[in-house]
């Protein structure tokens, strides 16, 4: 049990640390912290390498499909779409989705600036570059998914010259990367 949440936790800071060792941003592992790893270096970046590929081929597909399939829905600006009657309780329920992506949200960018709460000693002491630069895009997925992109353009932009794809492509992008990210955690945390 307690080398699963090892080994989440040396596959959680390879991930990130991909793009953040591109830029040399990076750095070798804190003072303190266990030069082990699970697997060979080189195992993380060819197959995290690989999904990210993946990935991307899939959202670039189902943006095709979606054109295909739906491109008269798509057409057009948020200030073209009809008004609804139900646009008051739509806009509630969008104010109330921002401010439960909140609870999630704000622990990832507090200690994406530095913060220790919630984390346990050794995970304290095994904070690099990588560790920042994970968190950081933990919270940037919550944002985008819900509180910005998302539900308020959609309930508020009614106004804006802002392509109709835009809005939700956010919010699907953003909420799929952090309920999958979150379920991946729980899962790998038992």
């Amino acid at each position: 049990m307690g080398g699963d949440r090892s080994a989440a936790a040396d596959h959680d800071r390879l991930s990130a640390a991909l793009l953040v060792r591109a830029v040399g941003a990076g750095g070798g592992p804190a003072p303190g912290a266990s030069t082990r790893a699970f697997l060979d270096e080189w195992v993380f970046g060819v197959v995290n390498s690989g999904f990210i590929v993946q990935g991307l081929a899939l959202g670039a597909l189902f943006a095709l499909y979606a054109g295909d399939r739906w491109d008269h829905l798509w057409r057009g600006a948020l200030r073209h779409l009809p008004y609804s009657p139900t646009a008051p309780a739509l806009r509630v329920t969008a104010v109330a989705a921002s401010l439960t992506a909140l609870v999630p949200g704000t622990p990832h960018l507090l200690r994406a600036t530095g913060s220790t709460s919630g984390l346990n000693t050794t995970r304290i002491a095994e904070r690099t570059g990588d560790f920042y630069a994970l968190e950081a895009v933990y919270g940037l997925f919550v944002v985008v998914a819900v509180a910005v992109a998302g539900a308020l353009l959609l309930a508020f932009g009614r106004r804006s010259a802002m392509p109709l794809p835009v809005p939700p492509a956010l919010a699907w992008g953003g909420s799929a990367a952090t309920a999958c990210w979150g379920g991946w955690l729980s899962l790998s945390a038992c």
